[in-house]
């Protein structure tokens, strides 16, 4: 069964409660609006004729250029409306962070990032199933209410944000409280952890940019 009233929405989508057949399992189902890909196609050809636009009258004179920006939009909206591209992503993020988390204590930043579990077999282009996870959303009110030390959750999407970034070289770029949930986890030390729902906006880290950020964030004996 699925359930009717969805549990949350976005731009592009709705996520529902279901109850697989076979076992029993409970998921959440993200579907996509219908026609939200025709809508977006046809905002990304205005923006890129505003763009042009703009270019050759406005900006010509300052030797500024606006149509990398429109390039961009449709390289990450396109990629948002792929939700098998999603699940490729989500699948790749729970195995870089369990492969992380092997051997480290429960306190370790790190071991409190998780990743929800795909179902492969009921996703596809504009349907993406996954293990339903309870939870709440990451703000700063929920976690003085579940006794989380504010702190230490800061650190946590830190070292988060560190290793994606040097050592997984590709990165979440939409990490809002909407996209995170928190959940009380007794098996945690801490008791808590922060599961990862939205794998719809990544970039890649070219070395370049891997080498600066390196250079930035590591002391000199790490940065190897």
């Amino acid at each position: 069964w699925v359930r009717e009233d969805p549990l949350a929405a976005g731009s592009l989508a709705q996520v529902h409660l279901a109850e697989l057949k076979q076992g029993g399992e409970r998921v959440a189902v993200k579907v996509q609006f219908p026609r939200v890909a025709r809508q977006c196609e046809q905002d990304l050809k205005l923006i890129g004729f505003v763009s042009g636009v703009a270019d050759n009258l406005i900006f010509r004179s300052q030797r500024l250029q606006t149509r990398w920006l429109a390039r961009c939009m449709r390289t990450y909206l396109e990629g948002e409306l792929d939700f098998s591209l999603e699940l490729t992503r989500m699948e790749e993020a729970r195995r870089f962070f369990q492969g992380r988390n092997f051997g480290r204590k429960a306190k370790a930043p790190l071991s409190r990032i998780a990743v929800p579990r795909a179902v492969r077999d009921f996703s596809g282009k504009r349907v993406l199933t996954m293990e339903f996870v309870h939870g709440c959303r990451a703000t700063r009110g929920n976690c003085d209410r579940l006794g989380i030390d504010a702190e230490s959750f800061a650190r946590t999407l830190v070292e988060l944000n560190a290793a994606m970034a040097l050592d997984h070289k590709r990165v979440h770029c939409d990490l809002h409280p909407g996209n995170m949930l928190l959940a009380k986890d007794c098996d945690a030390e801490e008791g808590w952890t922060v599961y990862l729902i939205d794998h719809g906006m990544y970039a890649d880290v070219g070395e370049d940019l891997h080498a600066k950020l390196c250079e930035l964030w590591l002391p000199p004996r790490d940065r190897s």
